[in-house]
């Protein structure tokens, strides 16, 4: 299982950080971590998921 964003899921094991962000992430500007550590958005593709990984996405908003 993988935790994202505080939660358990299930089927994200060799999945690439950039799947998960295309299927569940749709927003135009978002912060990562992998496994408490940023992720630039060219690293996304090459980062496969496993077993125990830890992943944080935050939508960034803007505002005024």
């Amino acid at each position: 299982m993988i935790t994202v964003n505080g939660r358990t899921m299930a089927g994200l094991e060799q999945k690439s950080i950039e799947e998960v962000i295309l299927l569940h992430y749709p927003y135009a500007k978002i912060y990562v971590k992998y496994n408490g550590r940023h992720v630039e958005p060219e690293e996304y593709p090459q980062l496969i998921l496993a077993q125990g990984d830890q992943l944080q996405v935050i939508h960034l908003m803007a505002g005024g």
